[in-house]
């Protein structure tokens, strides 16, 4: 699977936020043979398997979804701060072996001292943090999704969850209950909110996955 992103400018970040992005990204390296960045580059991100895609600002999620729908394997949509284990390893095999299509997990608030084995679900964050899917489902997201949804805004995930449902319905996974989506806690935010377009046909739909992966 390949991971696709943006992080927040090391100039616009407070320490914490900066050190989260970065143990994000030290086990996206350990994890996924290919990592792009819809950001200028950072040296402080740099890897073998790290490209950087000069972008100004946040970047739309129609323009992720194009990109991952060139690409030639399974790829994510990912916020820049999710610490991903090597147990998704075994997740992606189940995904491979079901004929899934596409993926998203609620997350888990990772400790401050990172291990993995201590994270819980809050039932109060209804964050979604981690979309995956095929080429031909990102192609299909990108052709019907509103340009006015970014990365760092709310209501996005809210419209790929349900556009997952509404499209590829039989083919969605759940991977909440694998325990492999890790989100740092943190409290320094930038506004997420903004004028969405509250007639979208999508965001009415509220489906959630009826498969799921349990490792």
């Amino acid at each position: 699977m390949i991971a696709v992103s943006s992080f927040r400018p090391f100039a616009d970040c407070p320490p914490a936020i900066w050190d989260n992005q970065v143990a994000a990204n030290r086990s996206w390296v350990r994890l996924f043979p290919q990592i792009f960045y819809f950001n200028q580059a950072e040296p402080r991100m740099r890897s073998a398997r790290t490209a950087f895609l000069p972008t100004t600002g946040k970047p739309s999620i129609k323009n992720l979804a194009n990109f991952c729908g060139l690409l030639n394997d399974w790829s994510c949509i990912v916020n820049a701060d999710i610490v991903i284990p090597q147990a998704f390893r075994r997740v992606e095999d189940h995904l491979r072996s079901h004929t899934a299509a596409c993926c998203i997990s609620k997350r888990y608030t990772l400790p401050p001292d990172g291990d993995t084995a201590g994270a819980t679900l809050d039932p109060t964050d209804h964050g979604l943090d981690f979309f995956a899917a095929t080429p031909k489902v990102w192609q299909t997201a990108a052709a019907k999704i509103d340009p006015a949804y970014t990365l760092g805004r709310i209501v996005w995930d809210n419209w790929m969850v349900n556009f997952f449902m509404a499209e590829f319905g039989n083919f969605c996974y759940d991977l909440t209950p694998a325990r492999v989506i890790f989100h740092p806690k943190h409290e320094d935010r930038t506004d997420q909110n903004w004028d969405f377009p509250k007639d979208d046909p999508i965001l009415k739909r509220n489906n959630w996955p009826f498969h799921s992966v349990e490792l």
